[in-house]
């Protein structure tokens, strides 16, 4: 990876922290429970929108990975679901459970599990030589974010917690950002497929 994409990857996240922090502290003063869930639920949001860029570029080390077609695709409709599901956030009012309820990320985390498990099994067949380590890491790290997601989100395990809609939300962050680093993954096999 070169320099200038290290510095690239260490600005999206200080925009990551500057936008957590920011919406944070904007909306310090907010007492009443729901509007405070639902300010905690920007924040991480908001801040998922510039951290996933930074761990595309620190994930794939090698820059001409990210040029072709079907991955500036991928990634621009992945940044777009980020962007939504923040907009989605800003619109709910209602209970924490209601949005977002456990059973909900528990599926959504077991699809994309299942969905690395049979994108890691075709790239280790397909044969697609010297890509393979570039693209496995991407589908390691999806699965890893599922895994960790899913294992903490029983009922009991949050109750203690002081901010659970951070919690949630975070949990929420990481399934979709695995699913991205999914479709990017793909994506990079087209291309590559695909070049002459």
């Amino acid at each position: 990876m070169c320099a200038l994409a290290r510095w690239v990857a260490g600005a999206f996240l200080a925009m990551a922290v500057a936008a957590f922090a920011f919406v944070r502290f904007s909306t310090r003063h907010l007492r009443e429970p729901e509007v405070r869930r639902n300010a905690d639920r920007l924040a991480v949001n908001a801040a998922t929108c510039f951290a996933w860029p930074a761990c595309v570029l620190l994930l794939l080390p090698e820059e001409e990975l990210l040029r072709g077609y079907a991955v500036r695709l991928a990634a621009l409709v992945v940044l777009w679901c980020l962007c939504v599901d923040a907009r989605a956030v800003v619109r709910y009012v209602g209970p924490l459970e209601d949005y977002e309820p456990g059973e909900s990320l528990g599926e959504r985390s077991r699809q994309i599990s299942t969905a690395a498990f049979a994108a890691g099994t075709f790239l280790l067949s397909s044969g697609i030589g010297q890509l393979a380590p570039c693209v496995t890491t991407l589908v390691f790290v999806a699965l890893l974010l599922c895994v960790l997601s899913a294992v903490p989100s029983g009922g009991g395990a949050r109750q203690g917690l002081a901010e659970p809609a951070t919690w949630e939300t975070a949990q929420r962050a990481c399934v979709s950002a695995a699913a991205g680093f999914l479709a990017l993954a793909l994506a990079v096999c087209v291309d590559h497929k695909l070049s002459p």
